[in-house]
């Protein structure tokens, strides 16, 4: 591709970062518009995935300068741009649930409480496009143990018991699904349910 080639395609990519959300709606609502997104995702056709990556990066420079709002908004972006991104969903939903949910950087246990649901949510939704569903069962698996082992002061509803339930829940879905590594973790929090 020549010179001219590549910079049109910048200018194509640059536009759809712009219009993209518009498009697709807030980030704040609890579910883009599906509709929208495969709309943005047609328009776009094989540049949807190059549009997607240039967005991580935004992310990822949202991220890195502290502002969590926009790296989210960047993300439900991407994620809308290639929604069989499966690393994708994990990355936004860890960042969710294991940065922003941490007792570490939110003291508040009502707030890590909904970043946590937040992420596990996001991880359902992925699970219903990504291409490795079993590995975004596994994250939720991993994010519910993490707080159930790290997070005595969360006050889940269902207590640090009901977290282990969820988390071996969210393992057999895993295994269910196809994953190998999912067994062993789905054993060991169901003996910790019973503690």
């Amino acid at each position: 591709m020549n010179r001219a080639g590549v910079r049109a395609l910048l200018w194509l990519v640059a536009l759809a970062l712009v219009v993209t959300p518009a498009l697709i709606g807030s980030a704040r609502s609890a579910r883009p518009n599906e509709e929208r997104a495969h709309l943005v995702t047609r328009l776009l056709g094989p540049f949807s995935e190059l549009a997607a990556e240039v967005q991580w990066i935004r992310v990822q420079s949202a991220v890195r300068s502290g502002r969590s709002e926009l790296a989210l908004s960047r993300a439900e972006t991407a994620l809308a741009l290639d929604p069989s991104n499966s690393e994708g969903w994990r990355f936004v939903a860890a960042y969710l649930g294991l940065d922003l949910g941490s007792p570490n950087t939110e003291p508040e246990p009502a707030r890590r409480r909904a970043l946590i649901r937040s992420a596990l949510q996001l991880l359902e939704r992925g699970e219903r496009t990504a291409e490795s569903r079993q590995l975004l069962a596994l994250w939720s698996g991993l994010i519910l143990m993490t707080h159930a082992e790290i997070d005595p002061e969360l006050e889940w509803p269902t207590g640090t018991r009901g977290l282990w339930t969820e988390a071996a829940d969210a393992f057999y879905r895993a295994v269910e699904l196809g994953s190998t590594d999912a067994e062993a973790l789905a054993h060991a929090a169901r003996e910790r349910a019973k503690d």
